[in-house]
Parts: structure tokens; C-alpha cells; sequence
């Protein structure tokens, strides 16, 4: 015999042994599955029940992340916006104790102008107080 046909020899045989065993073993399964089928379906419908709730528990706990990080982007949405709040009122607070120092400024500085006029009249009176008097001394 050639290599070549010992060769298809062996291949014929291995796969004629191949489909033996597929063969004999195809029953067996098929015997198991009809006498275990009631068992079979029950654990095909705990498995199916079990991998509802996967995704039912999968589905409610991306809910709850979701939920919860709307949650969180509110919360720091109302933080900001509380920041903001109080930046701005510590703004006009500031704005408005300026403007008060200001107009306190203002005020002391117009005071300083009165009191200084006043108080170069009063020097120019009294000046002229004493001309007066030293020229009736004068004419004495």
C-alpha cells in the first residue's frame, strides 16, 4: 500500500470511530434528558428566574446610581449657587462698608474745613479785636 492510501485508511477509521461514539453516546443523553426532564425544566426555570432578577437587581441598581448622582449634581449645583449667594452678599457688604468709610471720610473731611474757616475767622475777628484795641491804646 502507498502512504497516501494508508493515510485515508486511518482518516476513514478515525472518523467512522468518531461517529461511533457520537452515535452511541447521542441515546444515552437523550435517555437521561427524558427520564430527568421534569428536574431539567425546573432547574432551566430556576436558572432563568435567577438571571431575571440579575438583571432586574442589575437594572435597579444603575436606577439608584443614576438617582443618586442627580442627587449629588443637585446638591453641588445648590452649593454653588449658596457660594455664589454669599460671595455676592459679602460683595455688597464690602461695597456698602466702603461707601459708608467714604462718606465718613467725606463728612470728617468737610467737618475739618468748617472747624479750620471757623476757626480762621474767629482768628481774624480776635486779630481785628486787637488792632482795635491797640490802636485805642494807641490814642490814649
Amino acid at each position: 500500500m502507498s502512504l497516501q492510501a494508508i493515510s485515508r485508511f486511518l482518516t476513514a477509521a478515525v472518523m467512522a470511530a468518531f461517529v461511533l461514539a457520537i452515535t452511541t453516546a447521542r441515546p444515552a443523553k437523550v435517555s437521561a434528558q427524558q427520564y430527568s426532564t421534569p428536574k431539567a425544566l425546573h432547574e432551566a426555570q430556576e436558572e432563568q428566574d435567577r438571571a431575571a432578577k440579575a438583571a432586574r437587581d442589575a437594572e435597579q441598581d444603575q436606577q439608584r446610581a443614576m438617582a443618586k448622582a442627580a442627587h449629588e449634581a443637585q446638591e453641588e449645583q445648590a452649593r454653588a449657587a449658596r457660594a455664589a449667594a454669599d460671595a455676592e452678599q459679602d460683595q455688597q457688604r464690602a461695597m456698602n462698608h466702603a461707601a459708608h468709610e467714604a462718606q465718613e471720610d467725606r463728612d470728617r473731611a468737610a467737618k475739618a474745613a468748617r472747624d479750620a474757616e471757623q476757626d480762621q475767622q474767629r482768628a481774624m475777628e480776635h486779630a481785628a479785636h486787637e488792632a482795635a484795641e491797640q490802636q485805642v491804646r494807641m490814642r490814649r
